[in-house]
C-alpha cells in the first residue's frame, strides 16, 4: 500500500527578527497545484519563534539538509 502525502512547495520566505518582542517572525509562500504560477504563490501564515526553537529547527533543517546531501539529491 503506498502512502499519499500532501505537498505545497515553497516559492519564498520572510525571517526577521522582532527584538523588543523577543521573537522571530517566518512566513512561507507557497503553490498549491503544480499548474499554479509562482507569481501567484500563496501567502502563508506569520509564525513567531523564540530564540530556542529557531536553534532547534536550525538544527533539524540540518541533520535533513545532511541526509539529502548523503543521499545524492
Amino acid at each position: 500500500m503506498s502512502e499519499t502525502v500532501q505537498v505545497f512547495p515553497v516559492t519564498a520566505w520572510t525571517v526577521g527578527p522582532v527584538p523588543r518582542l523577543g521573537f522571530a517572525v517566518m512566513k512561507f509562500n507557497f503553490i498549491t497545484s503544480p499548474m499554479q504560477k509562482i507569481e501567484e504563490s500563496n501567502e502563508g501564515p506569520n509564525y513567531a519563534l523564540t530564540s530556542a526553537q529557531m536553534r532547534e529547527l536550525i538544527e533539524q533543517m540540518q541533520i535533513a539538509l545532511d541526509v539529502l546531501d548523503d543521499s545524492g539529491e
